[in-house]
């Protein structure tokens, strides 16, 4: 039976992404709640099927593919097959492997299923076999069930248990009972290919089965006769088929990229086909309640789909077979129109569901859409020459096209009482349109040189503006079709937007020239100078609705704001677009401007501080063409040439549907002083505030740094942000509200910045850099009072304040740490000489009057933090660089790591060697820590073990902790020391008894590439890590559950980690110059948040960061 129905892209209510290869299977628990998918990767994840967050960590055990999963009836295992030829079971709750493998099969395990009662699992392979298994003890239920002459690759029950049906590459489908194993009847042929897919009907009467030759069939379970004919209307292999609840519907999946709907009865295809998929549909399956469908596919994603509206939920709005090319909201902004490619779309503002079928007629691309001021028509132009005009709530066409121009149509638009429209277009004629008749009214307006691409009425509807490729722009009279006065010259290159003030008194032009102009509408007389400061074409312009404040967006990447009284420019430039900015508009009450670039993202900033609010609006694969506020605020709709229309909230930045894209990686992080927010510096040149318990970005990437971001900081009232950045040198001072710059960068370093901090009160702040200077900088005017304080011979690398504020500290790659006044910047005594070699480790001591450091000379020294005077010898003893050095919680110890392979305790008043050195590790020691209570020490080592020291006998304490497979970089007691994690360079995170020394649990997976860093909450119940592969993850210290997401907007590996104190934040630098700061409540839930990208260059840690860096990164 051929499908019936119109195959047309629809819209989708979430896409689960996480996997990092193709999505072979997926399935709903059996209460509708949740959702498991299995992968290529060879994981299996869990997802929460209505906010389509990841729960937890993935479930990984398998050595190859995952080929098929599924629940068990009552919802709390999880079954997984695998080409690693095993079957395996999972607590659904907790994500933890139940008893062994089930092993037998010779080949892969294809399909997996629960029987009816939970009891019996059977599985088929590509060995051509069969099994059975008991779901409790795991053993295999008599012998192999045999019969197919090429793989099985589909099981299933009947609903009673009874039977089992199997679909093979053999073109045919058997019936066997579940009992005695024995094949009941003949086998079910009919199929020209390999049969793919098996189900039964929920009543056990039916059993529909999908192939490779295109075709869905149905058989009676009883006789095994094929009813009716085949479904077909999949123009490619059909690879999972599945029956809804009821009986009614059949879903089918297929390497044809679409998900289809069939009437289970007559074989019909029910409504169009749900395409949305970028790669093959491999799995499918409706929810229990049957109004929602679940497909997988070998893009890497999941999508959920309304199974009564043939509709993705929430996905981007897309069907349009070309570029955006215009949006916009109406009708109060419950709905969109967009116009691309030769058709128009109308969409629900809220649902994100396309209203109707696309407005199709014009005959090329369609290059502007605006509906009437009312709301019930649409215009539209194309490239076809023709304007039409549309029903907006049916969206048929209402008479004839509009024709007259002989030359595509660039601009159309309504006057304010919707009775005409005027259009502007190539043939270099604006015309006048009735629009209840589409008769052109009076003759064309003639007089520009060149195309006109863009129109306006003003706000009275006598007049109209139209901008040319002719460097003018002229203003005409709208009833009697003639040009008012004089054109508006003075450009010297072409495409001008043009805009009327809110009052009609004034136009607003810019120009390829970097200029923008401000007419008076009556005279033509340009009102002041141009308005000039952009470095590149002005690309968009726009009035604020009081008619003060015009923005203009430009090729130069940044929108300005400029008062329209005096012709100023109203603070700073607008950065953070990464190509040209292509549109711009102000909300309807002028607080905020919206912006759309060329980089795919829409940004939505404050008008009354010149900051962007939020993050940026990310998602679109290509450049963004147009964007618009709906008329109520709350929302934003962006075009794009990735031909999808998105919505987003204007409130919060969040994109309604799809997610928002990461950032660069991070060089640096640090907690404001509450604990409620991280600051990160990245290597995308931009600063991240985050939300520590949400994880979501508090305000858009603050830029303005031209490279990497290399060091940022709170004050300690949590009011600034300073940043310090790689090779544009500078000093930036951020209001940590809002993300606003205050002031001008702070210039004056000659080479990267590599670290800066706040003093305690927050009114100054120090600043160290490769140009071998330290400088103080006053935080409220970001003036330098003073010069320089210079006296370092090579780079600073870090730099710190005193806890009384009255002095810094520098420690430099010339060998030396140097005491300076922090108020007249006189040096403190001579530097502190001794290192032979750069300090790899500094670690003040809990009362703060000492330092201690370990360097690549093999020394530890001791330092008095007031004077700068070096207390005693150095420690000497290690025979390699030291990498970690930490005092005792009572300041009375030192203990430090080294690459000797050694373990080391000194008196930190006398500086001696406390016992012999603690020697086990074989291989450099990467990091050490005192417990909380100082009487165990724990040691990480290259040597793939974690050790535990008594810190008085300086004896190993009961096992060595072994588990990585490869170097351990990372160790940390938890606040009570009763617990230990650890993290390798084996991928994972691993959680031990500090006591037995026993690991707890299975190892943290989840993470792909080396973890740096690992670290408890304050309150012990969390635990965070950082890896090379560019994610932060939080993980339950109990259940090692993953919380939430991975934390992935790094670009580059993250070296260091951290909870706030309340630990509702996490922090997390990189070594691509970011530091992240983010919410850790909202992190567990699933949401992301944004980094910071406005520095320059590598973004250097905190000094107390930098510490722990350089303990647990060697």
């Amino acid at each position: 039976m051929k499908h019936v129905g119109k195959r047309v892209q629809t819209l989708v209510a979430a896409i689960l992404k996480g996997h990092t290869n193709g999505v072979t299977c997926v399935v709903f628990s059996p209460d509708g709640t949740k959702i498991i998918s299995g992968s290529l990767d060879k994981g299996v994840r869990i997802w929460d099927a209505t906010t389509g967050i990841q729960l937890g960590q993935p479930l990984e055990g398998h050595a190859d593919q995952v080929q098929s999963v599924a629940y068990s009836p009552d919802g709390t295992r999880i079954l997984s097959g695998s080409a690693d030829k095993t079957v395996r079971i999972w607590d659904a709750l907790t994500g933890a492997h139940l008893g062994q493998s089930l092993e037998g099969h010779e080949d892969s395990v294809t399909s997996v299923a629960f029987s009816p009662d939970g009891i019996t699992i059977v599985s088929g392979s590509a060995d051509r076999t069969i099994r059975i298994w008991d779901a409790t003890t795991g053993a295999q239920r008599g012998q192999a069930l045999e019969g197919h002459e090429d793989l099985v690759q589909s099981v299933a029950f009947s609903p009673d248990g009874t039977k089992i049906v199997s679909g093979s590459w053999d073109k045919t489908v058997r019936i066997w009972d579940a009992t005695t194993g024995a094949q009941q009847g003949q086998a079910l042929e009919g199929h020209e290919n390999f049969v793919q897919s098996v189900a039964f009907s929920p009543d056990g009467m039916t059993i529909v089965s999908g192939s490779d030759d295109r075709t869905v069939r149905i058989w009676d379970a009883t006789t095994g006769a094929q009813r009716g004919q085949a479904l077909e209307g999949h123009e490619d292999f059909v690879q999972s088929v599945a029956f809804s609840p009821d009986g009614t519907r059949i879903v089918s999946g297929s390497w044809d990229r679409t998900v289809r709907i069939w009437d289970a009865t007559t074989g019909v295809q029910l409504d169009k086909s749900l395409e949305g998929h970028e790669d093959s549909v491999s799995s499918v399956a409706f929810s229990p309640d049957g109004t929602r469908i679940i497909s997988g596919s070998e893009d890497e994603t999941v999508r959920i789909w309304d199974a009564a509206a043939s509709a993705q939920l929430s996905q981007s709005l897309g069907g349009h077979k070309d570029s955006e090319q215009a949006v916009a909201f109406f009708s109060g902004g419950t709905q969109i129109q967009s116009g691309s490619g030769g058709t128009k779309m109308i969409w629900d503002a809220t649902t994100g569901a396309q209203r109707g079928q696309s407005l199709e007629g014009h005959k090329d691309a369609v290059t502007s859409v605006v509906f009437s001021p009312d709301g019930t028509t649409i215009v539209s132009g194309s490239v076809d020459r023709t304007v039409r005009i549309w029903d907006a709530t049916t969206g048929a066409q209402q008479g004839q096209a509009l024709e007259g121009h002989e030359d595509f149509v660039q601009s159309v638009a309504f006057s304010p009482d919707g009775t005409r429209i005027v259009s502007g277009s190539w043939d270099r004629t604006v015309r006048i349109w009735d629009a209840t008749t589409g008769a052109q009214l009076d003759k064309s307006l003639e007089g520009h040189e060149d195309s006109v691409s863009s129109v306006a009425f003003s706000p009275d509807g006598t007049r109209i503006i139209s901008g040319p490729k002719d460097e003018t722009v002229r203003i005409w009279d709208a009833t009697a079709s003639a040009q008012l006065g004089q054109f508006l010259g003075g450009y010297e290159d072409s495409d001008q937007p043009v805009a009327f003030s809110s009052g009609g008194t004034q136009i607003e032009s810019g120009s390829g020239d970097t200029k923008m102009g401000i007419w008076d509408a009556t005279t033509g007389a340009q009102r002041g100078r141009s308005l000039e400061g952009h470095k590149d074409a002005v690309t968009s312009v726009a009035f604020s609705p009081d008619g003060t404040t015009i923005v203009s967006g430009s090729v130069d990447r940044t929108v300005r704001l400029w008062d329209a009284t005096n012709d100023a420019q109203q603070g700073q430039a607008l950065k953070g677009h990464a190509d040209s900015v292509q549109s711009i508009a102000f909300s309807p009450d002028g607080t905020r401007i919206v912006s759309g670039s060329r980089d795919g993202t829409v940004r939505i900033w404050d008008a009354t501080i010149d900051a962007q609010k939020g993050q940026s609006l990310e998602g679109h694969d290509a450049r963004d063409g147009s964007v618009a506020f709906s008329p109520d605020r709350t929302r934003i709709v962006s075009g794009s040439n990735d031909r999808a229309v998105r919505i987003w909230d204007a409130t919060t930045s969040a994109q309604l549907g799809q997610s928002l894209e990461d950032h660069g990686a991070v060089l640096s992080v640090a907690f404001s002083p509450d604990g409620t927010r991280i600051v990160s510096g990245s290597w995308d040149n931009t600063v991240g505030l985050w939300d520590a318990t949400a994880g979501l970005q508090l305000v858009q990437s603050l830029k303005g740094h031209t490279d990497s971001v290399t060091s940022v900081a709170f004050s300690p009232d949590g009011l600034t942000i300073v940043s310090g950045s790689d090779h544009d040198r500078t000093v930036r001072i951020w209001d940590a509200t809002n993300g606003a710059q205050r002031g001008q960068a702070l210039m004056g370093h000659a080479d990267v910045v590599r670290s800066v901090s706040f003093s305690p009160d927050g009114a100054r702040i120090v600043s160290g850099s490769y140009d071998k200077t330290v400088r103080i900088w006053l935080a409220t005017t970001g003036t330098q009072p003073g010069q320089s304080l210079q006296g370092h011979t090579d780079s600073v690398q870090s730099v710190a304040f005193s806890p009384d504020g009255l002095t810094i500290v520098s420690a430099s790659w010339d060998k030396t740490l140097r005491f300076w006044n922090a108020t007249t910047g006189a040096q403190c005594g001579p530097a502190l000489k001794g290192d032979a070699y750069i300090v790899e480790s500094v670690s003040f001591s809990p009362d703060g009057t000492k330092i201690v450091s370990g360097s690549r000379d093999s020394a530890v020294r001791i330092w008095d933090a007031t004077t700068g005077a070096q207390e005693g010898q150095p420690l000497k003893g290690h025979g390699g660089v030291v990498f970690s050095v930490a005092f005792s919680p009572d300041g009375t110890r030192i203990v430090s790591g080294s690459w000797d392979t050694t373990v080391r305790i000194w008196d930190a008043t006398t500086g001696t060697q406390r016992g012999q050195s603690l020697e086990g590790h074989k291989n450099p020691v990467n990091s050490v820590a005192f417990s909380p209570d100082g009487m165990k020490i724990v040691s990480g080592s290259a040597d793939r073990t974690v050790r535990f020291w008594d810190a008085t006998t300086g004896l190993e304490l009961g096992q060595i902790l072994k588990g990585h497979t490869d170097s351990v970089n990372s160790v940390a007691f938890s606040p009570n020391g009763l617990i230990i994690v650890s993290g390798s360079a084996d991928r994972t995170v691993t959680v031990w008894d500090a006591t037995t020394g026993a690991q707890q649990g299975q190892a943290l997976k989840g993470h792909v590439d080396s973890v740096l860093s690992v670290a408890f909450s304050p309150d012990g119940t969390k635990i965070v890590s950082g890896s090379r592969d560019g994610t932060v993850r939080i993980w339950d210290a109990i259940t090692g559950a993953q919380l939430g997401q991975s934390l992935e907007f790094h670009e580059t590996w993250i070296q260091s980690v951290a909870f706030s104190p309340d630990g509702n934040r996490i922090v997390s630098g990189s070594s691509a110059n970011t530091v992240l700061v983010q919410d850790a409540t909202l992190l567990q839930a699933g949401y992301h948040v944004q980094s910071s990208t406005s520095h320059d260059g590598n973004i250097p840690l905190p000094p107390f960061t930098i510490i722990f860096c350089n303990i647990f990164f060697h």
